[in-house]
């Protein structure tokens, strides 16, 4: 069975309490053009398994006061040829070409229980970025989302 809405022009639905619905199984929302949602206090979204999100350009994430990002086992920021990896027992890695460290002030770099070696030729990479071929491999993602579109908006 099936319960099929249609308007040649534009749907608009007032709710003057609450709203809610189920979906036994999958849901598939497709929007030709932009979408924006205005939420006057707070919003939770709670995923069971994985969330993905994938930006065809750029994406923005912005907080007025705190910004916190979490995880029990590593987080890892990759861009072609550097990446930043923190892990759950405490290693930081930092893998790139060049970089730069500047205080404007003061700086310190601590070492509370052990050494610190710098210039260690003979040390390989902890972690190794993915390089040039991470954004060709996020821009193919996009084109095959939008591709299944196209063919999912066809057959209806």
């Amino acid at each position: 069975e099936e319960v099929w809405l249609h308007a040649e022009k534009d749907q608009r639905i007032e709710v003057n309490n609450n709203e809610s619905h189920w979906v036994g199984n999958n849901r598939l929302k497709v929007i030709d053009k932009t979408e924006t949602a205005i939420i006057g206090e707070e919003r939770s979204l709670t995923v069971q398994m994985d969330d993905t999100s994938l930006a065809g350009q750029n994406k923005t994430i912005q907080a007025v006061q705190n910004l916190r990002l979490a995880a029990g086992d590593s987080i890892i920021l990759s861009c072609g040829n550097t990446i930043l990896q923190m892990t759950s027992d405490g290693i930081f890695n930092i893998t790139c070409k060049n970089f730069n460290i500047t205080a404007t002030e003061n700086g310190k770099i601590n070492t509370q229980s052990g050494q610190l070696d710098l210039n260690m030729n003979d040390r390989a990479a902890d972690i190794l970025p993915p390089g040039t071929s991470e954004k060709t491999a996020l821009q193919l993602a996009i084109d095959v989302a939008f591709m299944t579109k196209k063919i999912n908006k066809n057959h209806h």
